[in-house]
């Protein structure tokens, strides 16, 4: 299940950096990431953060 969750991780993370581009593909990422059953927010966490 770990694979899983790293897997959708990823995907949010593209989607928070699409979405702070302003790119016309966020839509169709976060419709993918529905169509599997999988939630996310319309305003995901911005890209741009610190790790550490």
């Amino acid at each position: 299940m770990g694979e899983h969750d790293a897997a959708y991780r990823a995907w949010l993370r593209a989607l928070s950096i699409l979405t702070e581009l302003g790119h016309p593909d966020a839509d169709t990422v976060r419709a993918k990431l529905h169509a599997f059953g999988l939630t996310t927010t319309h305003d995901v966490t911005p890209a741009r953060q610190s790790f550490g």
